[in-house]
């Protein structure tokens, strides 16, 4: 059963949030800022040895907490804290603040003036890469001056707390995550898709808060937050927090592992796939007995570091990918950057409407050197080996052509070079553009499978940009042209015998399961934690009763319509603004 969130009574304070992670946290509020004095002691005359003696404490914990990231995650993601050691030892900051001391001035104000003054020179770098190192001066700072104090946190510096920031990057959920932060609140802005998948398959509770409930979230505030739900609360009514105890339990409780095998109540087989960001939830989907692997996102690597992975390591990492995938079946997705998905290390102007951007295969043509390293790896790592490749962002015959010459001659340049390699691996293409819909049986004769990005399906039909909270409303996965659009293709995919799963949250969403089901698709590709409670909702339904909802529900021109088929409250939008999200979650890429 998929488990139902507790309802807010009267006495609970709940603050406005969209739903990003899910997860369930319960915790005192951290606020990430610059801050370098918890104690209030900032008068205080410490010497030269005994800062030195700080930094030491800060670099061994530092060390602690790339242990720990490294031991959750196998990419090589480890230079994140190297990054942050480099810090800690930069010669000017060392030689500002010893300079100081020396001269008698307090400690905590000269590591304040050193350190403040580096942020605000990077906070208004054009360079979003140096932009994005402002939260790590302000935690290096924080930790240098409580270890001054013989304050430090040790090993677990976030441990039960609920860190509250108005920005996050990725290096920031890893550094929250190797302090075992419980769960974070991103303030006054939307979050972007990278950010949602990996706080998801870090298993970090994620909401987006709007400014103005800002300033309930003071330090060591006690709140339960619902990343799945889009719920935040203070002074939750004690059953609310009991209730939410035993859901937060069976959250975090390990997944089930399947049955051997999918079947709906009639006997429908059904092929259960794992949407995968890193090589952990590839090694969670083998031992859960997934069928295999229907996406992986091959940008997580590219986005964990501050410079893109070489052609060796991206072989270790797919290789090690298509060695974990269940039954050697893996979609190795190539990079969907751009967007509001973007690596800092490329130089990057998103424009007005980054949606409607730079991304997916536009990008890597952008960036040749990037796409044929990244295509030259996957085909050395296919060696031996089953190879599928998907193709993200297919518009048009054209640019599904133009990505297969690209692999062939990437494969004859290896075999020219006498490298090995699998020279013929099966061509997918993502199905998620309109121009894709009205073309899909066209390209379904050019690939050799197809799979439905129902998340950006759903934006580009109804011109909804999912990384805007503005327009979130609008945002309708059951609007009767998206479920026509998806029609399309499965009989697109029907005519012309390609396989075809559906990813994407439509996909594990248990109203919109029997609607897809009865529609013809028996390939869902789901988050590895929520394969059970699919599973679990695919096996109690039956094919017949699915068609027949799926037939009275495509049938109807209205939203209206769709949601009384459904059993669907109105759609937002329909109830005006300030009503509370509907039914929906959260969103991944």
């Amino acid at each position: 059963m998929i488990p139902v969130a507790p309802s807010e009574t009267p006495a609970d304070i709940s603050i406005p949030c969209v739903a990003a992670a899910d997860g369930v946290a319960m915790g005192t509020i951290h606020v990430l800022r610059l801050d370098p004095d918890p104690s209030g002691d900032s008068a205080r005359i410490f010497s030269v040895e005994e800062v030195r003696q700080a930094v030491e404490s800060t670099h061994a914990q530092l060390e602690a907490f790339q242990r720990r990231i490294h031991s959750r995650i196998e990419e090589s993601v480890t230079q994140v804290f190297r990054a942050h050691l480099a810090i800690l030892h930069d010669k000017d900051l060392m030689d500002w603040i010893e300079g100081g001391v020396r001269a008698g001035r307090p400690a905590v104000a000269v590591i304040r003036e050193a350190y403040g003054h580096h942020i605000e020179m990077f906070s208004r770098s054009p360079v979003a890469r140096l932009r994005e190192k402002v939260q790590d001066l302000e935690d290096i700072a924080n930790r240098l001056v409580r270890n001054l104090h013989g304050g430090g946190q040790g090993g677990a510096g976030l441990h039960g707390r609920i860190v509250v920031a108005h920005a996050l990057y990725p290096s920031d959920l890893l550094r929250l995550v190797a302090q075992d932060a419980a769960g974070a609140i991103l303030i006054g802005g939307g979050t972007t898709a990278h950010i949602n998948v990996l706080a998801r398959s870090l298993q970090l509770p994620l909401v987006v808060c709007d400014a103005s409930g800002a300033g309930r979230l003071t330090e060591g505030t006690a709140v339960l937050l619902d990343g799945g739900r889009g719920r935040l609360m203070i002074s939750a009514d004690p059953e609310v927090l009991t209730a939410y105890s035993q859901l937060s339990a069976a959250d975090q409780a390990a997944p089930r592992p399947l049955h051997p095998c999918t079947m709906t109540a009639d006997g429908c087989r059904v092929r259960l796939l794992a949407n995968v960001g890193l090589l952990s939830e590839g090694q969670m989907a083998r031992d859960l007995g997934a069928d295999g692997v229907g996406l992986y996102r091959s940008e997580i690597p590219f986005l964990l570091r501050d410079d893109p992975p070489n052609e060796d390591e991206q072989v270790d990492i797919y290789r090690r990918l298509l060695d974990l995938a269940p039954g050697g079946d893996a979609a190795i997705r190539l990079l969907d950057l751009g967007g509001d998905k973007i690596a800092a290390y490329f130089p990057h102007d998103l424009g007005p409407n980054p949606s409607l951007g730079l991304r997916g295969i536009r990008f890597s043509f952008r960036h040749p050197e990037i796409f044929t390293c990244q295509v030259r790896a996957i085909l050395r790592a296919g060696h031996g080996r089953r190879l599928r490749i998907l193709m993200p962002m297919v518009s048009s015959v054209d640019s599904f052509r133009d990505v297969r010459a690209v692999i062939e001659r990437c494969a004859a340049s290896l075999a020219g070079a006498g490298i090995p390699h699998n020279p013929a691996p099966s061509l997918g293409a993502m199905i998620e553009l309109p121009s894709a819909v009205l073309l899909v049986q066209e390209i379904a004769r050019e690939a050799d499978f197809l799979a439905i990005g129902t998340n950006d399906l759903v934006q580009y039909i109804l011109a909804v940009d999912r990384s805007d909270d503005q327009v979130a409303a609008w945002y309708v996965p059951w609007h009767p042209a998206v479920l026509r659009a998806v029609r399309q293709i499965i009989d697109a995919a029907v005519v012309c015998g390609r396989p075809l799963s559906v990813c994407g949250d439509m996909a594990c969403d248990p109203v919109l399961l029997p609607l897809l089901l009865g529609m013809g698709i028996t390939a869902f590709s789901v988050p590895p934690r929520r394969l059970s409670r699919v599973q679990d909702a695919i096996r109690g339904l039956r094919m017949d009763t699915s068609a027949a909802l799926a037939a009275r529900t495509l049938a109807s021109p209205t939203i209206a319509g769709v949601e009384e088929q459904l059993g669907l409250p109105p759609s937002r939008f329909r109830r005006g603004p300030a009503a509370p999200l509907g039914h929906g979650g959260v969103k991944e890429s």
